[in-house]
């Protein structure tokens, strides 16, 4: 797969399960930075596979890195962030 940045609404990213981050904790200043400045580091996401089918979903992704900025992006009101899609086995 090809390391091209593409916009990726918000919407369709999910949290790593085994994110060792469970909490993100406050974000409000990484937020005002992004509405400032927009997003300056991409986020990188993986195909998302459902845990209960192992079955992946069109469209859908899972976040590896970048978890912060997701939930920074979201209270900005951003709709899409930049992100680049890896295949990585598990």
């Amino acid at each position: 797969m090809e390391n091209k940045i593409i916009e990726i609404e918000i919407e369709r990213l999910h949290p790593h399960p085994n994110n060792p981050r469970k909490n993100v904790g406050d974000v409000s200043e990484l937020s005002e930075s992004i509405k400032k400045s927009g997003i300056m580091q991409n986020l990188t996401v993986v195909p998302w596979v459902s845990e209960m089918t192992g079955e992946g979903e069109e469209g859908e992704y899972t976040v590896i890195i970048g978890h912060r900025r997701m939930a920074a992006a979201k209270q900005a009101g951003l709709k899409s962030v930049p992100c680049i899609v890896k295949e990585m086995t598990p």
